[in-house]
């Protein structure tokens, strides 16, 4: 009967230790996933704000051509029309709901309404922009004389 009784609780102690084992490395696997979905997150990210620091310099690299192009011209008070535009920051939404951290997700998320803000200006200056050269091209206005 003692033999029963030691088999028993062998077996019972063996399945209770298999189960806590699998239990474990279940746990570990989605620890695991989760860092993993969090590193790809981040690069994800880093790649994202490389984007958007190039696309920031081409815009500066615009303004500072639009500025130098029309400078002189408009000294001359002759009407000047420029082909280029700003383009929007691109932002990646997909990126926030792979991150595990809330004070890195709390500060994309300030950092996409920055930009949700800034391609807002952006798109507004270029309708202003391309409603005043129509107006000007089809000479639904004239130019402004700024002599006094």
């Amino acid at each position: 009967m003692e033999q029963i009784y030691i088999a028993i609780v062998a077996g019972g102690i063996g399945a209770l230790i298999t189960y806590f084992l699998t239990r474990g490395s279940e746990i570990s696997e989605k620890i695991y996933e989760r860092q993993k979905g969090n590193f790809n997150a981040l690069f994800r990210l880093e790649y994202l704000c490389c984007q958007n620091m190039n696309c920031i310099n081409d815009t500066i690299f615009v303004i500072d051509d639009f500025i130098s192009t029309v400078e002189e011209p408009l000294k001359q008070n002759q009407p000047v029309v420029y082909g280029n535009k700003l383009s929007p920051i691109p932002f990646d939404e997909s990126i926030m709901f792979d991150l595990s951290g809330p004070d890195l997700m709390n500060k994309l998320l300030e950092y996409k309404i920055d930009i949700i803000k800034t391609n807002n200006d952006v798109s507004t200056i270029n309708e202003m922009y391309h409603t005043f050269t129509n107006s000007l091209i089809s000479k639904d206005i004239e130019k402004i004389n700024n002599q006094t």
